[in-house]
């Protein structure tokens, strides 16, 4: 529920940003969908502070859905439409899994956007399933050459890695079925954390979890909502 503040261009301007992870919560340790008290109640904290402190930006790190139903998604574009600040969104496994019938399909979240704001650029990626292609890896590669010298955020949706073995992790081992809750390919893991410790990314924004967590490797920040 806070808006870090980070240093933006070498002027001397600040990014100020806000990331939200709102998909599901968790109260007094049971799980709620977004359409129930606890999680709206959240969302609708985060949307006043956001508005009050007016940020230049806000990222939501995926899952604005549980179910992705038509109902739910459309009300989760019309919470959203109520932030004042510009809104970026990356996708989700909740997000992508949708249930239909669809009568009027929600709007597709582009699978790689890269743009600057107030002299920072962002790079936002679809890592829903927990992998990224040959093809994002290139796009990535290229656009952090081609912007080297801006303090650089990346967002995606599923972490590279947390400061921790999570209970989950141990989970998949006997129960495959259940959704990885990192990256789940070794090569990969290191080949993304080698490039944003190459071009000095600033900060990595990640979401799934809905659990806090943060860490600091090869003088990247990595933050996970």
């Amino acid at each position: 529920d806070q808006l870090p503040k980070y240093a933006g261009s070498p002027s001397g301007r600040v990014i100020h940003l806000a990331v939200i992870s709102t998909g599901k919560a968790y109260d007094d340790g049971s799980k709620i969908d977004i359409n129930q008290a606890g999680s709206q109640a959240k969302l609708n904290n985060f949307i006043e502070m956001a508005n009050r402190e007016k940020p230049d930006l806000v990222i939501e790190g995926g899952d604005m859905v549980h179910d992705g139903t038509e109902p739910e998604s459309k009300k989760g574009y019309q919470e959203r439409g109520k932030f004042k600040s510009p809104l970026y969104l990356v996708n989700g496994n909740h997000d992508a899994h949708r249930r239909g019938p669809f009568q009027s399909p929600p709007p597709e979240i582009p699978p790689f956007q890269s743009f600057d704001q107030k002299g920072a650029h962002f790079i936002l990626m679809d890592n829903e399933d927990a992998t990224l292609s040959e093809e994002q890896f290139q796009r990535l590669e290229n656009d952090l050459k081609a912007n080297q010298g801006k303090p650089t955020f990346v967002a995606m949706h599923v972490p590279a890695k947390l400061s921790h073995v999570s209970w989950a992790s141990h989970l998949k081992k006997v129960m495959p079925f259940l959704a990885n809750n990192t990256m789940h390919i070794p090569e990969q893991v290191k080949r993304f954390m080698n490039l944003m410790s190459q071009y000095q990314v600033k900060a990595v924004l990640t979401g799934h979890t809905h659990k806090g967590d943060q860490f600091v490797q090869g003088g990247v920040t990595y933050a996970t909502a």
